[in-house]
C-alpha cells in the first residue's frame, strides 16, 4: 500500500478524500493481476522504430520551416558600393555617390605589381558576400602562392576567407550562388588545356569538380541559384547546363542546352557562345556569339533553351558583346570596339536594346584610344552602367565611370584600373 501511495502521490493533493481511497482501491486490485513479461528483443524494435519515426518527423519539420526564396523578380534593390579588384589581391569599394574608394582587403605583401591579375567579383543577391578571385599570372606558380585562389569576402564582419585552390594551371572566371551558399570557378588543367568547373560549398569548403568537354566561357547562376549556364567551345559548342541540386552527386556532367546554329559551310564548326548573363526573373539568358561567317551577335533564349533571337549585331572583331541585363529585365547593355584605321587601335564603345526589339543606342564612345576596358554593369536599381576604360594620355578619360541608361551624367569615379560590380542592397516595397 505504501508503494501504491507513492505512485498515485499526486491524487493526496485532491480535496476530495473519496477519491482517494476509491484510486488506490482499484489500484490494488489491478495489482493483482499478473503482467506478461515485456522481451528485450520488442523493447530493441521499438527503440528502432522510435528512433525513424522521430527522424522523419524531423526532415518533415525542416522541409516545413525551411524558408522559401523569394522570386528574384519581386524583390527590388538599392545601389550599395561598387567593389573591384586591384593589383596584387589587393580588393576596393567605391563610393557610387562621393567616388570616395576605400580598401576592402589589403594587397598581397610578397606580389610584386602585374604579378596578380585583377579579375572579376560577384556579389550573392544580399550583398553580403563577395566572391573574388586571386589568380596568379605566372601558371606554374599559382599552387605555391597562399593567396592565390578563390575568396568570399563577408560584408558584416570585413573578414576574407580562402574558400577553394587551383591545384594546376590556372583559374578564371568566378561567380557566387545568390543565396551566397556556392562559388564557382574554371580551373585549367596542364596536362590536356581542358577547363574543369569548381563548384565550392561556401560554408564546408567542400569541393566539387566537373570534368567539362570543351573550353569554357564566362558562367552564370540562374536568379534562383538551381542551375548554371556556361558556354563551351569544342565537341558539340553552345550552351550547358549544370544542376546545382545535385552537384554532390558525382560524376556530374553538363548536359546541351542550346547548340547554336550551323554557319552553312562544309566542315565548319558550330558557333561560339560565351558571356552569359541572366535576366532577373530567370525566363531569358543572354549571351553573345561569334558565327563562322565572322559576325558576332548579342542574343536571347529562353531559359529552357528554345525561341533563340539575334538582337545586335556587326564583325567578330568589334562585337558586339559582354550583354548585362537591366533590373526590370526589358534592356541590355553591352560593349563594342570598333577598329579606326589600320594602325590606330580601336575606341570602346556602350550600347543599350531593348529587349523587345528595336535598334541599338550608343551611350557612350571613349576618345581613340582605348587600351583596356571592362564589360559594362547594370546598377542594382537601374539607374546607371559602370564601366572602367583606360585611355594612355588621359587620365581625365580614364578609370571607373558610371552613366545613366540614356547616355546622360557621366561620373568618373576613379582613377583606378577596376572592373567594377554592384553591390545590391535589399530594399522593401514601403522603403
Amino acid at each position: 500500500m505504501d508503494d501504491l501511495r507513492a505512485r498515485f502521490g499526486r491524487l493526496d493533493r485532491i480535496d476530495a478524500p473519496d477519491l482517494w481511497n476509491e484510486a488506490v482501491e482499484r489500484a490494488a486490485e489491478l495489482g493483482t493481476v499478473a503482467r506478461r513479461p515485456i522481451s528485450r528483443a520488442f523493447v530493441l524494435i521499438a527503440a528502432a522504430l522510435l528512433v525513424v519515426a522521430l527522424a522523419g518527423a524531423i526532415a518533415i519539420g525542416l522541409r516545413i520551416i525551411r524558408p522559401v526564396p523569394p522570386d528574384p523578380s519581386s524583390v527590388h534593390y538599392s545601389n550599395g558600393m561598387i567593389a573591384a579588384q586591384d593589383q596584387c589581391g589587393a580588393l576596393v569599394g567605391i563610393d557610387p555617390s562621393s567616388g570616395e574608394t576605400r580598401n576592402l582587403v589589403a594587397a598581397s605583401t610578397d606580389c610584386t605589381f602585374g604579378e596578380y591579375l585583377p579579375t572579376e567579383t560577384a556579389w550573392s543577391s544580399d550583398g553580403q558576400r563577395l566572391a573574388y578571385g586571386v589568380w596568379r599570372v605566372c601558371g606554374g606558380c599559382l599552387d605555391q602562392s597562399e593567396p592565390a585562389g578563390a575568396w568570399v569576402y563577408d560584408v558584416a564582419t570585413s573578414v576574407t576567407r580562402r574558400i577553394g585552390d587551383c591545384p594546376e594551371g590556372s583559374c578564371k572566371e568566378i561567380d557566387i550562388s545568390p543565396d551566397g551558399s556556392l562559388v564557382m570557378y574554371y580551373a585549367e588543367s596542364m596536362l590536356n588545356g581542358r577547363d574543369s568547373l569548381v563548384v565550392v560549398e561556401v560554408e564546408s569548403g567542400q569541393s566539387h569538380v566537373v570534368a567539362l568537354p570543351g573550353e569554357a566561357g564566362s558562367p552564370a547562376f540562374s536568379p534562383d541559384g538551381s542551375r548554371i549556364v556556361l558556354p563551351l567551345r569544342g565537341g558539340v559548342s553552345g550552351l550547358y547546363v549544370v544542376d546545382t541540386t545535385r552537384i554532390a552527386q558525382l560524376p556530374l556532367e553538363p548536359t546541351l542546352l542550346y547548340a547554336g546554329e550551323y554557319s552553312g559551310g562544309v566542315g565548319e564548326t558550330m558557333v561560339d557562345a560565351s558571356n552569359v548573363a541572366w535576366s532577373r526573373d530567370g525566363e531569358w539568358i543572354a549571351f553573345d556569339q561569334v558565327s563562322g561567317d565572322g559576325t558576332s551577335g548579342v542574343w536571347v533564349i529562353r531559359a529552357d533553351g528554345t525561341d533563340a533571337r539575334l538582337l545586335a549585331a556587326g564583325p567578330a572583331e568589334e562585337g558586339p558583346g559582354f550583354p548585362t541585363w537591366s533590373p526590370d529585365s526589358r534592356s541590355i547593355a553591352y560593349a563594342r570596339t570598333p577598329s579606326i584605321g589600320t594602325s590606330r587601335g580601336e575606341q570602346f564603345e556602350l550600347w543599350t536594346v531593348a529587349f523587345a526589339g528595336g535598334p541599338s543606342s550608343r551611350i557612350y564612345q571613349a576618345e581613340c584610344c582605348s587600351e583596356d576596358w571592362s564589360p559594362p554593369v547594370w546598377s542594382p536599381d537601374g539607374e546607371y552602367i559602370a564601366f572602367w576604360v583606360l585611355m594612355p594620355g588621359s587620365p581625365e578619360v580614364s578609370g571607373t565611370a558610371a552613366i545613366r541608361p540614356d547616355g546622360t551624367d557621366l561620373r568618373w569615379l576613379s582613377a583606378q584600373r577596376l572592373r567594377p560590380d554592384w553591390q545590391p542592397i535589399p530594399i522593401s516595397p514601403e522603403d
